[in-house]
C-alpha cells in the first residue's frame, strides 16, 4: 500500500472486544498512526472532546443487545459533524445507509479499513489540530 502523506493525526478506536482492540491498535501504529483506545463511547467522551482526533472507528458489534448497537449508530450520526466516523459490523447489512456514516463489514480486510482511515484523514475540513492529547 503506498502510504499517503497525512499530518500526524490520532484515531480513535470505539471498539468493545479486547481482542479486536488490540487488532485495530496493531494495524493503525504499524501505518504510523497515533492510535487511543476505548470500549465504549462514554470512555471516549470522558476522555477528549472528540475534535481532539482525526476520525474515529466505533464496532457496531453487541451480542445480545442490538438496542447498543442503534445507541451507538446514533453516537455516530452525532459526531460525525466534528470527526469522520468509520463503522464496523460483523454483518454488513447493519451498517446504516447513510453516506456520512462509511462501514464496512469486518471481513473486508485491512486493505479497505486503511483505505477509509486515509480517507477520512485526508478530507479537507476547518478542524484545527489533530493530535488528541493524553487521558
Amino acid at each position: 500500500m503506498v502510504r499517503a502523506v497525512i499530518p500526524e493525526q490520532t484515531v480513535a478506536i470505539v471498539v468493545p472486544n479486547p481482542s479486536e482492540r488490540r487488532t485495530l491498535h496493531q494495524l493503525l501504529v504499524s501505518e504510523g498512526f497515533p492510535v487511543d483506545v476505548f470500549p465504549h463511547p462514554e470512555g471516549f467522551l470522558s476522555c477528549h472532546a472528540p475534535a481532539a482526533y482525526g476520525c474515529m472507528i466505533m464496532d457496531l458489534d453487541h451480542p445480545g443487545d442490538p438496542a447498543r448497537a442503534q445507541s451507538f449508530i446514533n453516537f455516530a450520526r452525532r459526531w460525525s459533524r466534528e470527526l469522520p466516523v468509520i463503522l464496523l459490523a460483523s454483518d454488513p447489512s447493519r451498517l446504516p445507509r447513510d453516506p456520512s456514516l462509511p462501514g464496512i463489514g469486518k471481513s473486508a480486510g485491512d486493505t479497505r479499513l486503511l483505505y477509509l482511515v486515509y480517507g477520512a484523514l485526508s478530507e479537507p475540513t476547518p478542524r484545527q489540530s489533530r493530535k488528541a492529547p493524553q487521558c
